[in-house]
């Protein structure tokens, strides 16, 4: 295993506590105190990367924001995502229509990336722009619907239950319903956060203990009653809070994904079709734009 660089590791928790809150400008101490450094430390790195222009410094009151050099790097990480601007400017129309927050889904590697939100005016998404997250089921599934078998069951593994459970069984015939209806229906986007929330505890767990003691809340949380439907045919008990659409790139994988975000009782069945039709449009206009197309993957 490769040797990790403290001082490396260190910079960038500064940069993504910042990144976390980017209304918000830091003293030294809350920089200190918010990335779990001492002052002594903080001081000296933020020094460095203020010279270098990844943060500002703002006088009188000594607080930090990212700074100009952060922009760069962004938009040059960004263009590896060629619908983005399309996306987003379908997110904004979707957002509008429907008066729900909408999200521009992506992924880097094995982690989801949320590249851009849209608020309302009553509500903005939970899950903030720059959001990274570990792709472990049920994250991830629009994603792996469409993914090759032997990546598919590599996703499932990283729930590190057998592969014969109720749970992994349940994920499986969700990513096949996914790919039959060309779209991802959810529930509960109150509970959809608490499953991000153990998906990043169980990526930086370093004991099999702490990683046995989450796989058994997210499994508990999978067969509770609401995520018991999620992915399943529309039935008496089934309610909606998040509908979600793949855009596909030129190689036939998935891209990005657009997904409208409620509360709740914010998608009735009434309107879940009107919300399912625009928003599975709106997926399909960018994967035109950019040159897109569907793929069947060989034994999903």
């Amino acid at each position: 295993m490769s040797k990790r660089a403290p001082a490396v590791d260190r910079a960038l928790r500064i940069l993504t506590e910042l990144a976390a809150r980017p209304d918000e400008a830091l003293t030294l101490s809350e920089l200190a105190r918010a990335a779990g450094i001492n002052l002594s430390t903080c001081h000296s790195i933020v020094t460095s990367l203020t010279e270098a222009s990844y943060l500002l410094r703002h006088e009188p009151l000594k607080t930090y924001t990212l700074g100009p050099a952060v922009v760069e790097v962004g938009m040059a990480a960004l263009r590896q995502y060629p619908g983005l601007p399309q996306a987003r400017a379908e997110a904004e129309q979707l957002a509008r229509r429907f008066d729900l927050p909408v999200t521009v889904g992506g992924r880097a590697g094995d982690e989801l990336i949320v590249l851009a939100h849209v608020a309302t005016a009553h509500r903005a998404p939970d899950t903030v722009q720059g959001f990274r997250g570990p792709m472990v089921p049920p994250l991830g599934r629009l994603f792996m619907a469409w993914a090759e078998k032997d990546e598919a069951e590599r996703w499932l593994q990283r729930l590190e239950l057998p592969a014969d459970s109720a749970e992994i069984k349940l994920q499986r015939e969700a990513l096949a319903t996914v790919r039959d209806r060309g779209y991802l229906l959810s529930l509960d986007a109150t509970t959809s956060e608490l499953v991000i929330q153990l998906a990043v505890q169980l990526a930086h767990a370093t004991t099999q203990r702490d990683r046995m003691e989450i796989t058994v809340r997210m499994a508990d949380l999978l067969c509770t009653e609401e995520y018991a439907h999620l992915g399943q045919h529309d039935g008496p008990l089934h309610r909606s809070d998040v509908v979600g659409a793949p855009v596909f790139g030129p190689d036939g994988q998935v891209a990005l994904t657009l997904t409208v975000i409620g509360r709740p009782g914010d998608i009735t069945e009434s309107v879940k079709p009107t919300i399912v039709r625009g928003v599975v449009a709106a997926a399909k206009r960018v994967t035109s734009g950019i040159g897109g197309r569907e793929r069947t993957p060989a034994g999903g």
